[in-house]
């Protein structure tokens, strides 16, 4: 069974952009960076890993924003 953690650092956030190239080959817009991930990280960003022993075999990306609305701002994930 898989183990799910918090990933935070540079080596870490470069195995997510190697997952991404691997599952996802082509081009290279569509990969999301490691410098994008540590910056959404370090302003209230998250990104969770997915391993099997020592190996990512998944990740989840997300970070808080502002969604207008007509009766003001709501925040969403």
């Amino acid at each position: 069974m898989p183990t799910i953690r918090l990933l935070e650092t540079q080596e870490e956030m470069t195995a997510v952009e190697d997952l991404q190239r691997a599952i996802w080959p082509g081009s290279e817009t569509e990969i999301v960076p490691s410098h994008l991930l540590i910056t959404a990280v370090h302003n209230g960003g998250l990104v969770l890993g997915a391993f099997e022993g020592d190996l990512l075999v998944g990740f989840v990306f997300g970070f808080p924003g502002l969604e207008s609305l007509p009766d003001g701002p709501h925040p969403k994930h």
